[in-house]
C-alpha cells in the first residue's frame, strides 16, 4: 500500500506517479520537493547520515555561504560545521595570543626590523582570527534562525547519538495497530475497594 513518508497515512493517486497525502497536504512522487511516496508506512530513505562535511577542510568551510547553510544543510551538518569552526577559531586565537605574549616578553631582545616583522605576523593572525570568528557567528545565527536553538558546546557523542537515533527511527515502520479494539478501560477512580 502506498503511504506518506511523513505521517504514514494512506495516500491517494493524484495523477500519473504523483500521490496526495490529505493529512499532511503534500504531493509526493518523482520530482516532488517533499520526496517520493512510501510503501506500507516506510519513512524517508536515508542513504547515509548527513554530517557530510569534509572536516578540517578550511577552504571548504571558508567558502560556505548563508544560502548553502539555509537551503541544503541539515541540523547534523550545521552542528558538524559549527563544531569545526569553533575549533579552528580557538586554534587561531591561541596562535594570536601566543604571538602577542612572545612579542611582549621578548620586545627588548628583538631588533626594530624583527619587531616590525613580528607585528605584521600578529596583524595577519588577527585578521585570520577575526575571519573565523565572523564565520562562526554566521553559522551560529543561521542555526538560531533555522532551528531556533544553537548549542553552547557540541560534543562528538552528541553527533553520534543524533546519528544512532536517526538510523533507529528510519528503520521503524509508521504503522498504527488496530485502534478500534473493544477493550473496556477502567480508571483508578472508579475501582471500588
Amino acid at each position: 500500500m502506498k503511504t506518506c513518508i511523513y505521517c504514514g497515512g494512506k495516500v491517494e493517486l493524484f495523477s500519473g506517479e504523483i500521490y496526495k497525502c490529505s493529512f499532511c497536504n503534500v504531493n509526493l512522487g518523482p520530482n516532488s520537493p517533499y520526496g517520493e511516496v512510501g510503501e506500507d508506512g516506510s519513512r524517508p530513505h536515508i542513504s547515509g547520515f548527513k554530517t557530510g562535511v569534509i572536516l578540517r577542510d578550511e577552504d571548504y568551510l571558508a567558502e560556505l555561504t548563508i544560502d548553502e547553510l539555509l537551503s541544503t544543510m541539515t541540523l547534523s551538518m550545521i552542528y558538524s560545521i559549527l563544531k569545526e569552526m569553533r575549533l579552528i577559531r580557538s586554534e587561531s586565537y591561541l596562535l594570536l595570543k601566543n604571538a602577542k605574549d612572545f612579542l611582549k616578553e621578548n620586545v627588548e631582545l628583538l631588533t626594530a626590523k624583527e619587531k616590525c616583522d613580528f607585528q605584521k605576523s600578529i596583524d595577519s593572525q588577527g585578521e585570520t582570527y577575526e575571519f573565523w570568528t565572523r564565520k562562526m557567528w554566521m553559522v551560529e545565527n543561521v542555526c538560531i534562525k533555522k532551528f531556533g536553538y544553537c548549542p553552547a558546546a557540541i560534543q562528538e557523542r552528541t553527533l553520534d547519538q543524533m546519528e544512532q537515533t536517526t538510523f533507529k527511527l528510519s528503520k521503524r515502520s509508521m504503522k498504527i495497530n488496530n485502534t478500534k479494539a473493544n477493550v473496556s478501560y477502567v480508571s483508578r477512580e472508579t475501582v471500588i475497594s
